[in-house]
């Protein structure tokens, strides 16, 4: 038995991820899933609450200051 007898059974065919990025499916949603969710933390870090409650804070002190003016 040769090598290209050998070879011939094996299935190289890759898929769509491996093809162009170079990564298997579950590696690629793996990353994919980590991505979109530091986005998301980063997003509620930003624009969260937290910053809403200061930014609405800001607004009345300095309704309160011009009003000391």
């Amino acid at each position: 038995m040769t090598n290209e007898e050998l070879y011939e059974g094996i299935d190289d065919t890759r898929g769509v991820t491996q093809k162009y990025l170079g990564l298997s499916l579950t590696k690629f949603l793996v990353l994919l899933l980590l991505v979109l969710a530091s986005g998301v933390y980063i997003g509620i870090l930003l624009y969260g609450t937290n910053s809403l409650e200061v930014l609405l804070g800001l607004e009345d002190y300095e309704g309160y200051l011009q009003s000391e003016i």
